[in-house]
């Protein structure tokens, strides 16, 4: 009775997840903007280029970028020359989204012929793209980079000088459809682009892009993702340590399992020089970060190494760090590897009336609001969602083809090998996958039939042993106490551990033996259940329970599902789509879980799909496991 007793407070320990302040679980170390990047190795180039493949998609995926909306020509308005020596300097602006606007100021030398484009996002200066000091000058590098021979487009970030229309730092976006002021910003990026790319006296071969501190954030995320950037130069920002500071630069899911150096390395095999400063983040990166970033070049066969200056001074986009990137871009762009040549020529900044495109003027009369643009860019992801065939096999293949790595992506959950879980324990087992610690209860009556039961209790897991069934019931992880800033920046969310640690007890029932593996949710575990499924093909028989979900409710999501992008990406339906036909049964469906666009596309896979707005009792849910009925 003592032995029995004892097991019954290890379950209820176990259940409730106290006994995770004792496992080490590593999700419950919280990661955040200062966490020391963990630089993997990579011993292959097709292990590289894999790894690059999935963080291009999770870059574009947390910017909401995935599928790549249209690129259509850009229509620029270009005016206000005013002409010095060897450079022109003109207004330009132009829609990215439609009523949403970028502005700049394009340099141009007057010599003629096709010419190298450098994009110049400026960073967090106090005067955006106008500043003009000792430690930056945005004009003075775009007037010196046209002097040497290239066009240059210096372009607000969001919510500086011209780009009024969203604030800058506190925009809240909206997570779930993946809009965020970083996502904004890279998409203008693009654009900016498709826009000197498309100018008769630009050389589209040979674009560049180069700034500092959360400029550099953006020069490293767009070369990211950008083929056509050629060379890039981001100034006294890649670093191992603090990873950008600003909302801007930490868009959700973007370094989950990554870093800025990883994403700077997407920049391989083409020319690359890293900045740094002895005065700030930057400081190590000449002795960690060029030393990694090389071994990746080297694997890809780059023709030239990673370049690297370091100055000592503040952060800064100075003189002396111009002068390092002017020789870079010379010798990269232009073919002349003499750096004499690219040293900074005196220069005088326009006044800032000659350089802002909306100074006695108005803005474009279609401008939207914050709201209008959020609505607006919310609206696309449903007509895009709304646009597939769900009820014939070609509309859900491009389904699948379309939004399924991406999927992946935003539900960063991964089916586990058996043979990579261990298991200690008998009927109060603890399982372990890649150091993450599972609470687990084994009821195990000899069968190869095995259910995994998420929040379900005692007289379920009884009944469900009783009918011929071996049962794996979990509780899943109890979730992070304290969150810390941009937590879903470098985090799982805690819906995501949720749906691991389901495929975890997924993988465990088929080490166990199971020829038959089912799945059951009950409450709030229905909803992860239901996400699982995409990464779990073969299940037998599938029973979620929806808990009266509004599955069409931003603030139901927000309160019990946040997943960052789970809506743009097609959330339930697109997790059923990947699944395939499998038996599923969706009970308490009653006030708001839409079922209509599941029915749709198990019309499609000519497979029946039980649906009931009541919920049931143990009793229907064993006799669905057991029967199909």
């Amino acid at each position: 009775m003592g032995m029995l007793r004892a097991a019954a407070v290890v379950w209820l320990l176990l259940s409730s997840g106290l006994a995770y302040a004792h496992d080490g679980d590593p999700r419950l170390l919280v990661r955040d903007r200062n966490t020391p990047a963990e630089l993997p190795r990579y011993e292959t180039k097709k292990a590289w280029l894999s790894r690059a493949e999935n963080l291009r998609r999770q870059i574009l995926v947390s910017a909401g970028l995935w599928p790549m909306p249209p690129r259509s020509p850009v229509k620029a308005e270009v005016f206000g020359r005013i002409t010095r020596a060897g450079y022109t300097v003109e207004k330009v602006y132009f829609a990215s989204h439609p009523g949403f606007f970028v502005t700049g100021n394009l340099y141009r030398p007057t010599k003629p012929g096709r010419h190298p484009a450098v994009l110049s996002p400026h960073g967090h200066w106090q005067y955006g793209r106008l500043e003009d000091g000792a430690m930056a000058s945005v004009p003075g590098r775009a007037i010196n980079l046209a002097r040497q021979g290239h066009v240059v487009f210096t372009y607000d970030m969001i919510g500086y000088n011209d780009s009024r229309q969203l604030s800058h730092r506190d925009w809240p976006g909206a997570p779930l459809w993946s809009i965020s002021i970083g996502g904004l910003q890279l998409w203008n990026s693009l654009r900016a682009a498709d826009f000197v790319a498309g100018l008769p006296d630009v050389d589209p071969a040979r674009l560049a892009a180069t700034g500092a501190s959360g400029g550099g954030t953006q020069t490293f995320m767009l070369t990211a993702v950008e083929p056509r950037i050629a060379a890039s130069a981001p100034v006294n920002m890649v670093s191992a340590s603090m990873q950008g500071g600003c909302i801007c630069e930490n868009m959700p899911s973007l370094r989950v399992g990554t870093s800025n150096v990883e994403i700077a390395a997407l920049a391989a095999p083409r020319p690359l020089l890293l900045v740094s400063t002895t005065g700030d983040w930057t400081k190590d990166t000449p002795t960690v970060v060029v030393p990694w970033l090389a071994g990746i070049y080297r694997l890809l066969g780059a023709k030239e190494p990673v370049a690297s200056v370091q100055m000592d001074a503040p952060h800064n986009y100075n003189k002396d760090s111009r002068e390092a990137v002017y020789a870079f871009f010379g010798r990269t762009l232009l073919g002349d590897a003499n750096a004499r040549q690219f040293k900074e020529s005196a220069f005088k900044a326009e006044p800032a009336p000659d350089l802002l495109v909306f100074y006695g003027r108005q803005p474009p009369a279609d401008a939207v609001d914050p709201e209008r643009l959020t609505a607006n860019l919310i609206e696309a992801s449903r007509r895009q969602l709304a646009g597939y065939q769900l009820d014939t096999a070609a509309g859900i293949a491009a389904l699948r083809a379309s939004l399924g790595s991406g999927y992946a992506n935003v539900v960063q959950a991964m089916m586990p090998a058996p043979a990579e879980v261990t298991a200690t324990g008998e009927e109060a087992v603890v399982l372990e996958w890649r150091k993450q610690r599972l609470p687990a209860r084994l009821l195990k009556r000899r069968t190869d039939r095995v259910t995994v039961v998420v929040r379900g209790a005692e007289p379920l897991h009884r009944a469900l042993a009783d009918a011929g069934q071996s049962v794996v019931a979990i509780d899943g992880f109890p979730g992070v106490a304290k969150p810390g800033d941009f937590h879903d920046t470098y985090n799982h969310t805690d819906t995501v551990n949720r749906v691991q640690d389901v495929l975890t007890a997924l993988a465990y029932a088929k080490k166990l033996g199971a020829r038959e593996t089912n799945l059951v949710g009950v409450g709030q575990g229905g909803l992860w259940v239901l996400l699982a499924r995409a990464f779990a093909p073969g299940l037998h028989r599938v029973v979620a329970d929806a808990a009266r979900f509004e599955s069409d409710s931003d603030a139901a999501y927000q309160a019990m599902l946040p997943v960052p992008g789970i809506r743009k990406i097609g959330g339930f339906v697109t997790a059923a789509a990947l699944a395939g036909p499998g038996s599923l049964a969706i009970h308490d469906t009653g006030g708001g879980f839409a079922v209509g666009e599941l029915q749709r596309l198990y019309r499609g896979f000519r497979a029946p799909l039980t649906t009931d707005t009541a919920a049931w009792n143990d009793a229907r849910i064993v006799g669905f496991v057991a029967q199909g009925r």
